[in-house]
């Protein structure tokens, strides 16, 4: 006789996530015949947690290599959050890797499956992880089910819930905790803190007491008892590159550098990659005077992430700060010579030469950079730019009026449009503007600039109708009135003249 599941699968949802559709497929393929409720997919580590952020979640098959967010920050975001923390999540890899296993392990994997997997093991290990989570104790089953309400939004309920599982346990920390979580929900902040700070008395090692107070402090925008709170939390919990980061952030922006420096390291023990802890190393360095340091890190964030233009922006805006642009030069000089294909690294070097007055440097890189990609419209753009800036109006307008050949849109228009005004093009310019009435943007940034245009080039008629337009219908007021009076007083003026020489 088989045994009866303290569970019913048709109720439950179950969440995949690995960033290879053939792979889901397959798990999808063996886990639909065990009739779950709901099988939910998600492709990537950002995905999941959003997901994760959204509804309860039974049960996670989870792969620990993604290319975004990692199965490894997934699971740790799942066991250290308030609510629902101890879902069972089973992790799958295919690299075998023994201390890639027992990383997941410490970070609270619930259990692990290797690639290639049979479906009979898959679905084995599902069931013994689920018959264990769904056979708790009376107290831990009104507290989950308390939890799965908050998940829900169902605050007053999961209040009621809470109270009948404290009957059982007056003492239970995660009920207590749970308590004052739903409390500050319902807007009675205050009782959630006292209760809090009670948590604290009673389980000085329940971190997420901590966590919750944090949150709450960083809310209410009393940062100092927010760091506190973190600092107790990391103590009992230092496996948090977020939270470490954090809290190195804060202590940055509060001037205690060092400090910073410790929890930003603390953080890259955990996770080299991290990316906010590495331009927050760079920062710390930098506000310390120690641009070698800065720059080593800011170098080392664009390695791992070779798409993060911040990086290279880091590092110029440090080194102009000290007064140092040769340094930041080599840096950018030695990237792009390395990674001769990314064009932002060209677009950086020529503004750093636009900022140390270095204009025909900057012409070079960014010729060098149209050789490798022909047309690349912010390199052109900011040829363009440079231009304007050296009163060279002429080969703007030729830049533009080649780019919106191929880049027609708003946000182009409305440049090519300030450039003719610039060189005093007036009626050209209107000319342009007339073409961003098909765009559905901002009509009154239009309207005041045809205003400006038709005034420059003493079209006082349509620049009247234009004010006009931007008062009675846009209900712009500022520095419009005046000019159309100034419009309309030119107008009656011209009326004047012209009365005069047909009378004489």
């Amino acid at each position: 006789m088989t045994k009866k599941l303290p569970f019913e699968t048709s109720r439950l949802a179950l969440l995949i996530v690995d960033d290879h559709p053939q792979i889901r497929k397959a798990v999808m393929r063996i886990v639909e015949k065990m009739e779950f409720g709901e099988l939910i997919e998600a492709a990537n580590g950002s995905e999941a947690l959003k997901i994760l952020s959204e509804r309860p979640i039974d049960l996670v098959v989870l792969d620990l290599f993604l290319l975004d967010v990692s199965g490894f920050d997934v699971l740790e975001h799942i066991r250290n959050r308030e609510v629902d923390s101890d879902i069972p999540v089973l992790v799958v890899t295919g690299e075998g890797s023994k201390d890639e296993i027992v990383k997941a392990a410490d970070l609270g994997a619930s259990d692990y499956l290797l690639k290639p997997f049979q479906a009979e093991e898959l679905k084995t290990k599902c069931l013994k992880l689920l018959t264990k989570y769904y056979s708790p104790s009376p107290l831990l089953s009104l507290v989950r089910k308390a939890e799965r309400l908050f998940l829900e939004k169902r605050f007053a309920n999961a209040l009621v819930t809470i109270e009948e599982a404290l009957q059982r346990d007056p003492k239970s920390v995660r009920a207590r905790h749970l308590k004052a979580i739903t409390l500050d929900k319902l807007g009675q902040t205050d009782t959630a803190v006292k209760l809090l700070n009670e948590n604290a008395e009673l389980n000085e090692s329940y971190y997420r007491t901590y966590a919750a107070l944090a949150e709450i402090h960083l809310r209410e925008k009393r940062n100092e008892e927010a760091i506190a709170a973190m600092l107790r939390e990391v103590e009992l919990n230092p496996k948090q590159p977020r939270r470490q980061t954090q809290i190195g952030t804060m202590m940055l922006s509060a001037g205690r550098v060092e400090k910073a420096i410790e929890h930003f390291r603390e953080a890259l023990k955990e996770n080299v990659k991290y990316r906010l802890a590495l331009f927050g190393m760079g920062r710390a360095y930098a506000a310390v005077g120690n641009l070698e340091k800065a720059v080593y890190y800011y170098k080392r964030l664009r390695r791992y992430y070779p798409t993060n233009t911040k990086a290279l922006e880091a590092i110029v805006k440090c080194c102009l700060d000290a007064n140092d642009p040769v340094r930041a030069e080599h840096a950018l000089r030695d990237e792009k010579n390395t990674n001769k294909t990314r064009t932002d690294t060209y677009i950086v070097l020529s503004k750093l030469y636009l900022a140390t007055e270095r204009k025909q440097d900057a012409l070079n890189i960014l010729d060098e950079l149209l050789l490798v990609d022909l047309g690349n419209k912010d390199g052109l753009k900011l040829k363009a730019a440079l231009h304007c800036k050296y009163g060279e109006f002429q080969p703007a307008i030729d830049i533009y009026h080649e780019l919106i050949k191929t880049h027609e849109d708003y946000e182009m228009l409305i440049n090519y449009s300030d450039v003719l005004m610039q060189a005093k093009q007036f009626t050209d310019a209107a000319t342009v503007l007339h073409r961003c009435f098909r765009f559905q943007f901002n009509y009154a940034e239009v309207f005041k600039r045809l205003g400006f245009c038709y005034q420059n080039s003493e079209q006082y008629a349509k620049a009247s109708v234009v004010y006009t337009t931007l008062l009675n219908k846009l209900g712009i007021e500022e520095d419009v009135r005046t000019n159309l009076q100034h419009c309309q007083k030119a107008l009656t003026t011209r009326r004047v003249l012209q009365t005069k020489r047909i009378a004489s």
